[in-house]
């Protein structure tokens, strides 16, 4: 989406022209196509700031009015409107304290190229731990070919992240922040009174050690696995605890190892 090609103050009848007709599809979008959670808005030079201002909060304002509760995104713009911060192909390097996002492509671009070069299941589900253990939900972008269909390649990606999730969603849907986060190759989310420890492995050929030092230093009565529910001991030490491992005997690392630290 470009500017316009005129000074909206210098031609204020045309500028209203455009806010109408601007106000008028957000409500149709708003209006005819059942509950809506999130309205997105992308262009964050239409602002007041930029001398182009289609009055966001007079349209979103009405909408609130048969869709309560829907947030707004209108993205680097700041304000009452920008309910949560959306970091484009990239990751903060610790939690925000607000909500937020990062908006990253499956492949290169956000929009489709032949023969493009998405990311293995392995490197999308080790971003989407680093988003979450910092309090972050991770949007994924894949680019449709011409015909409407999604690539092959994100398709296997995607697949990837579905069989991995069913197994150790726990550990991130619906968790929240946990100090420490995330240290080295260890990150931890909590939920329902539980901590997930996740450690990482970036690659295949990572080793696989039989103790690992989990840094996180409140009370644990147990721990288990949480893809078989398996009891593993432990020892408190300070700083943490230390897991104690049957030799890993697979020919790849894992993408994670997922500890429930039971309180």
């Amino acid at each position: 989406m470009a500017g316009p090609s005129y000074d909206p103050a210098a031609r204020p009848e045309e500028w209203e022209r455009f806010v109408t007709f601007t106000q008028n599809q957000i409500k149709e979008l708003a209006a005819r196509y059942g509950k809506l959670d999130i309205m997105w808005f992308d262009a964050g030079w239409v602002c007041p700031q930029s001398g182009q201002d289609i009055r966001l909060g007079e349209v979103i304002d009405e909408i609130r009015n048969w869709q309560p509760g829907m947030l707004c995104a209108d993205r680097t713009v700041g304000g009452p409107y920008e309910n949560y911060i959306t970091p484009e192909q990239c990751v903060p390097d610790q939690p925000l304290g607000v909500p937020w996002e990062s908006c990253i492509t499956l492949g290169t671009s956000f929009s489709f190229a032949y023969e493009d070069t998405y990311k293995k299941p392995r490197e999308v589900i080790l971003l989407l731990i680093d988003i979450v253990a910092k309090g972050g939900n991770l949007a994924i972008n894949v680019g449709p070919q011409p015909d409407g269909r999604l690539p092959a390649g994100a398709v296997e990606s995607l697949k990837g992240m579905g069989r991995w999730l069913k197994l150790y969603g726990d550990a991130i849907y619906g968790t929240r922040v946990c100090a420490p986060y995330k240290k080295g190759n260890i990150a931890f989310t909590q939920k329902d009174g539980k901590v997930y420890a996740l450690e990482l492995f970036p690659e295949e050929g990572s080793p696989v050690p039989e103790e690992v030092f989990l840094p996180w230093e409140g009370e644990v009565k147990k721990v288990s696995l949480l893809d078989c529910g398996k009891e593993v001991p432990f020892t408190a030490g300070k700083g943490g605890i230390l897991v104690k491992m049957l030799p890993f005997e697979e020919e790849t690392a894992p993408i994670a190892r997922v500890y429930v630290l039971h309180r």
